[in-house]
């Protein structure tokens, strides 16, 4: 699991360590990048744009004018215009003033930036260098007519002169050049604008890390220090000073890494390094991807000799990976390398993450401390022979070939079933971290790596056990009668994690399966996955049943997973209300995808203190009803054989290509809608878990639906009778056509008998469609399936651009109440606006001049 073995840089020795104090590069450096031995890659950097003329000037290299310290004289930067000419070198000159008499200037604070590269500028006629970040500041703010003053470290001091150093290289002085400035101004902030407004260009390609090879073990990462901390450091303070961040240089596109030293023994102290360093350049690290936990963070860990406390959780992840040897270890944490505590860098590097995932040698997944569940499990997926495809369809299986007849092959498939039910696998940023990981690996302690295919291919495997063999699975549960009270739907969660993970990554999988094996090399992939899966709309509805610490992070943790977000005007931003969160969510998917199907994941019961309008889904909360938009079951198949599901279930108000008639206005919706039926019979309704029972509810409904619309004559005749009980099994499945026998491949080891359905553990595909459901009968004698909280009398709706029929309430004031989607038999299909003997897009207009209906 290492990518980071033993290398230069040792972090043990204190006095060494601390040396960068956020330095820039200085200007009176002798080594000027020129044009011609610059990399290629390099050359359309927005700062080297005139190297070639600069170096054609044939300038000398500035050296600094000494100045007089015992008057305390200072350099000024006088930034000269461009005379209309934005795109010439940028001309600079240095006046030495007294402080008390020099004339006015602006202080530039938080200018660190990271020496990955260098820039060319032209000092009174001679040619230096400085930071990137520095270039691009001077170069945004350069005015077209007049001379800008400022006064800076990076270029004002002379800091190799030891002695000009020791008086002015210093926090306190940093503090009085900005007392006596006319303003002050954060340059790390302006930057950050810079960088909001999309004028930045990351200096580094984005690139599969196959086409670096590995990252460089033995690069020296940038790791400064406050300023206000190196005379601690020089002074020998006793003890160690909180951890504080310093402002990310986002010219340099930079992330934060943190290096991890080794260890002998594992309660040695940790410590290690707080690194800064550019996305995808040339650096090995891993991504941790773990639980926080709710207890407050108590663990101590030593970076830069700064004191910076852990929970719990993650002191016990780093203390169970670091070896011994005098090497060190790379991470990117997100508890750890992002500033939890500013909510601006938080909202800036949301979008990011998965980038850090992706850029990453492995993901080091931690479920948690192991124990001996987790021992169990993990080497009973160790144990699991791959599954090759043959071609022609077929599949060479080997499965737990030699250990499927031991004798405690029934404890360690519940061990398995155990350890897959864990809180790790419901939390709802593994979803991303999972799909963006080029190489996952489960970890169980040092000498326990599990890569994450072996774990989904186990997992399919005992789902398979669990659907199939009875015999098995009984010896399962008595091996661990616990398991009897949990449902195989908490399997779920792991299965969603991998679904998710083979959309982005199944492809590029298959192709290293297919390489590394003699089988199958001449034939096709078995999938093929379209580029724009998934949806936003897809994954918040798959996951909506995971957990967050924060709740905007229902939404905020999937959003760079989905294909669709680009130009969608939302922006995750931790400083709204979870009210402006999910209303602005809300409007912004449907106007971006020409679809109010997101309005069908509202439900009644939200959030305590939450004040959002009927139409608005409060995605925090866990759904109680089942999704009649997006598929939230994933089937039992060997997940290298899936295929995307992603997508309407439905299409009842038409085709998804006709023109949008709704618009927000405000918290309200108004949009074209014809009310085409209402609730009559509401049929009775059991919480989920009822499913569990020998006789599920399904049976009463189907007593009740046929006394309501068969008659005597009709129930007397089995043709007639079969094909009733062929449309309500449809229902109770979620297919608006077909029959039983259109059901037996969706559903494992049914034999097509109803009483044997009823009885099967194949039974949980139809609670994940009637989850939350009753059965209604409306009054034009329509079967149909609606929320548990539906009310008799309820108006049932087709709105436009909705693939789903819904719920609405007469308000008696001209609005309307929203009330959840819902199945009708024979309107899923867009049957309903066939009546009008018009096409989908007459009807919809002619509908749409009778006046639009609003929702609040």
């Amino acid at each position: 699991m290492d990518p980071n073995q033993p290398g230069s840089g040792d972090v043990a020795h204190r006095e060494d360590k601390y040396s960068d104090t956020g330095t820039s590069t200085n200007v009176n450096t002798n080594e000027v990048p020129t044009d011609q031995n610059l990399p290629e890659e390099r050359k359309w950097r927005p700062w080297h744009r005139n190297d070639r003329e600069i170096d054609e000037l044939a300038l000398e290299i500035y050296n600094f004018t000494n100045l007089n310290l015992e008057t305390k004289e200072m350099r000024f930067l006088n930034l000269k215009p461009h005379h209309g000419k934005p795109e010439s070198p940028l001309h600079i000159s240095l006046s030495i003033e007294p402080l008390d008499i020099c004339d006015p200037y602006t202080s530039l604070v938080n200018t660190r930036g990271n020496p990955f590269d260098a820039a060319l500028i032209i000092i009174d006629n001679a040619m230096s260098t400085t930071a990137p970040n520095i270039w691009v500041y001077l170069d945004d703010v350069r005015d077209e007519t007049q001379t800008k003053r400022f006064w800076f470290r990076d270029i004002c001091i002379n800091h190799r002169l030891p002695a000009e150093k020791a008086i002015y290289w210093n926090q306190e002085w940093m503090d009085t050049m900005s007392q006596h400035a006319e303003k002050a101004i954060d340059m790390s902030e302006a930057i950050m604008t810079i960088w909001d407004q999309g004028k930045l260009e990351p200096p580094f390609e984005s690139r599969p890390r196959s086409d670096r090879s590995y990252g460089n073990l033995d690069f020296k990462i940038h790791s400064p220090i406050p300023l206000s901390l190196a005379a601690e450091y020089a002074k020998g303070v006793a003890g160690l000073p909180d951890h504080s961040y310093l402002p990310l240089d986002y010219v340099a596109n930079e992330t934060r890494i943190i290096t991890v030293r080794s260890a002998n023994n594992y309660d040695d102290p940790l410590v290690g390094l707080m690194g800064y360093n550019p996305m995808h350049s040339n650096v090995s690290f891993g991504c941790v991807s773990y639980m926080w936990g709710n207890e407050e963070a108590t663990e101590l860990i030593e970076l830069s000799g700064q004191r910076f406390l852990i929970r719990k959780n993650l002191d016990t992840f780093l203390r169970s990976v670091r070896k011994p040897g005098g090497g060190y270890m790379r991470f990117w944490i997100d508890a750890v390398c992002i500033d939890q505590n500013n909510i601006s860098e938080r909202n800036r590097q949301l979008p990011r993450i998965l980038e850090v995932y992706e850029d990453a040698d492995v993901v080091a997944c931690w479920p948690g401390e192991p124990d001996e569940t987790s021992n169990v499990a993990l080497r009973l997926v160790l144990d699991l022979k791959p599954t090759h495809y043959a071609g022609g369809g077929k599949l060479f299986e080997m499965g737990w070939l030699g250990v499927k007849d031991r004798e405690d092959f029934p404890q360690r498939l519940a061990a398995l079933y155990r350890f897959l039910c864990g809180p790790y696998f419901r939390r709802i940023w593994i979803a991303q971290e999972l799909a963006a990981a080029r190489r996952p690996y489960i970890i169980g302690g040092i000498d326990l790596v599990v890569e994450w295919k072996q774990l989904d291919h186990a997992t399919w495997r005992l789902l398979d056990i669990l659907y199939s063999d009875k015999d098995l699975t009984e010896r399962i549960y008595a091996a661990e009668p616990s398991l009897r009270n949990i449902s195989h739907s908490e399997l779920s969660f792991a299965r969603r994690l991998f679904y998710l993970r083979h959309l982005r990554h199944g492809r590029r999988d298959e192709l290293e399966e297919i390489s590394n094996t003699l089988l199958a090399q001449n034939d096709d992939l078995w999938y093929d996955i379209p580029e724009t899966a998934p949806g936003i709309l897809d994954v918040v509805t798959l996951c909506r049943d995971f957990q967050s610490t924060v709740p905007h992070d229902k939404v905020f943790a999937l959003w760079n997973l989905a294909t669709d977000t680009k130009g969608m005007d939302f922006t995750m931003d931790y400083t709204k209300t979870l009210a402006q969160t999910w209303l602005g969510f809300g409007v912004a998917v449907a106007e971006k995808n020409n679809s109010l199907d997101i309005i069908c994941g509202a439900e009644p019961t939200v959030a305590d203190g939450l004040t959002i309008p009927s139409w608005c889904a409060d995605w925090s909360t866990p759904t109680t009803v089942s999704s009649m938009v997006r598929r939230t079951y994933v089937p039992i198949t060997l997940m290298r054989a899936m295929v995307d599901i992603g997508g309407p279930m439905y299409n009842a108000a038409g085709a998804s290509t006709l023109k949008s008639r709704f618009s927000f206005n405000g918290t309200v919706l108004e949009c074209a809608s014809v009310v085409l039926d209402t609730v009559g019979l509401i049929g009775p309704y059991e919480p989920s878990d009822a499913t569990l029972t020998e006789q599920p509810i399904w049976n009463d409904w189907m007593e009740m639906a046929a006394g309501a619309l068969q008659s005597d004559g009709d129930a007397a005749l089995p043709i007639l009778e079969q094909q009733f009980q062929a449309r309500f099994w449809s229902m109770i499945a979620g297919k608006s056509e077909g029959g039983s026998e259109d059901l037996r491949k969706y559903i494992p080891g049914w034999d097509g008998h109803v009483d044997a359905l009823v009885k099967s553990n194949g039974r949980d595909m139809f609670a994940v469609v009637t989850k939350g459901r009753c059965l209604v009968i409306t009054e034009d004698g329509f079967m149909g399936l609606a929320p548990h909280y539906v009310e008799e009398g309820a108006k049932i709706a087709i709105l436009s651009c909705c693939s789903s029929p819904v719920i609405l309430y007469d308000n008696e004031d001209g609005t309307y109440r929203f009330g959840g989607s819902c199945f009708v038999q024979g309107w899923m299909r867009g049957e309903m606006l066939t009546r009008f003997g018009v096409t989908e897009e007459e009807a919809w207009e002619a509908i749409d001049n009778m006046g639009r209906v609003k929702i609040v």
